[in-house]
């Protein structure tokens, strides 16, 4: 492999014309300068410069051949330089962003535009998917960085930050009788029409504690069907198919809904941003601080 040096060294005496105002430019004297292009001479196997004929260097037919190569392959190493620079701050590169459906807020997309804004190198893609998906996902390599709820059996290769809790509220379709106000106790549930996210799709507790609210208020929930996420279910309220609990960050603004919030003892839920643990990624530590000064934990 040539030296890099060596290119420059060529390009430089090329360019100048001179071997002495090559080694004034470069800040070496003018016989390392002549010794360093001998020895890149003999590694490609053929004269760069002409020496003998007249006092100034000039370029042999070979070298005149050589010149914009070295040009090249010097630019793409400066290249590389830069790229490696920005890998290291964590400014290009590639970050894989994994959320649960309620997070999809518009706080959440301008946290999501601010870290774009500030770092216009990295390509950021967004994946959707349920706390019990994101793990096996980091594992297969689909995500770098996940915002989920806490997880009771987090394993031990990753890392976790609470950074805000979630409350559960009810939607209900706008012509409900229910719509006009702000708050319902659980008894009033009694009789009325549950829509869920399907079981396959959320941990086996997560409405455990809604179950338990309504046990204990003697109401026998009455289900009416599921959906493979919060958006489906929210739409399925709107259709008038019942109502739902949701556990959200900010009121998801859909036609057809109304949000009311539920007794103080409704559930609350710890949503956290979960990364592996020794990732030694400048671009996931850079977006993890990012979203913790964001969301001001």
């Amino acid at each position: 492999m040539l030296d890099t040096r060596r290119l420059l060294y060529f390009v430089t005496v090329a360019e100048e014309g001179s071997f002495t105002k090559a080694a004034e430019k470069l800040l070496m004297a003018q016989p390392p300068l002549s010794q360093q292009i001998k020895l890149l001479e003999d590694e490609v196997g053929f004269r760069l410069f002409e020496r003998a004929k007249r006092k100034s260097p000039y370029l042999t037919a070979e070298g005149r051949a050589f010149l914009p190569e070295a040009k090249k392959t010097l630019e793409s190493v400066e290249r590389l330089g830069v790229f490696a620079q920005q890998q290291s701050a964590g400014s290009t590169g590639h970050l894989s962003i994994g959320y649960i459906a309620s997070f999809g807020t518009e706080r959440f997309a301008r946290m999501i535009r601010g870290f774009a804004r500030e770092n216009p190198g990295v390509q950021i893609t967004l994946l959707e998917r349920s706390t019990g998906k994101q793990i096996p996902a980091f594992d297969e390599g689909l995500l770098d960085v996940g915002f989920m709820r806490k997880w009771p059996h987090l394993p031990s290769g990753f890392s976790a930050k609470p950074i805000l809790k979630q409350e559960m509220k009810l939607a209900v379709p706008s012509d409900h009788i229910f719509a006009k106000r702000k708050q319902i106790d659980w008894k009033d549930l009694k009789d009325q029409k549950i829509v869920l996210v399907d079981s396959k799709i959320v941990s086996s507790d997560y409405y455990a504690e809604f179950f338990t609210r309504l046990d204990q208020a003697g109401v026998v929930p009455q289900l009416s069907q599921t959906a493979v996420g919060i958006a489906g279910q929210v739409w399925l309220v709107s259709s008038g198919q019942g109502v739902a609990p949701v556990p959200v960050t900010d009121e998801l603004k859909i036609p057809g809904v109304v949000w009311l919030d539920l007794p103080k003892n409704s559930p609350r839920y710890d949503l956290e941003v979960v990364w592996r643990k020794g990732a030694r990624s400048p671009l996931v530590e850079k977006f993890v601080k990012y979203t913790l000064g964001f969301w001001k934990v």
